[in-house]
């Protein structure tokens, strides 16, 4: 049936596969915020960084499938959905830093990754 250097090669290949499966598992309980820097002004761009603070303003883009939200003094790009954010909420959002139009903001790529406190 198998050679032995074929079923060496077969053994490695699930052990491989079985450690990638179960760190996807574990990455997916933890989530990206155990991961993620506390933000700050002076990050460079595509960095995954954690905020929270409260909310002052709530506004929708023209598309009204985004939400750009200003967590004390942060911009906040986030999409829209089931999570309801209000202003005077107090949230911590995960997300990536980005600049637009010359202004910094935290990009959130899933609702999953804002939380009320």
């Amino acid at each position: 049936m198998f050679e032995t250097e074929e079923k060496i090669a077969f053994g490695l290949l699930v052990a491989v596969l079985s450690i990638i499966g179960a760190a996807v598992i574990i990455i997916t309980y933890m989530g990206t915020g155990s991961f993620a820097t506390q933000y700050t002004s002076t990050l460079p761009d595509g960095t995954l960084v954690q905020f929270q603070g409260h909310v002052e303003k709530v506004s929708l883009t023209k598309a009204g499938d985004h939400q750009i939200l200003t967590i004390t003094g942060v911009q906040v790009f986030a999409p829209t959905g089931d999570t309801q954010v209000n202003e005077g909420d107090a949230i911590a959002v995960t997300g990536i830093v980005q600049s637009y139009k010359g202004k910094r903001e935290i990009l959130v790529n899933s609702l999953s990754d804002i939380r009320n406190l």
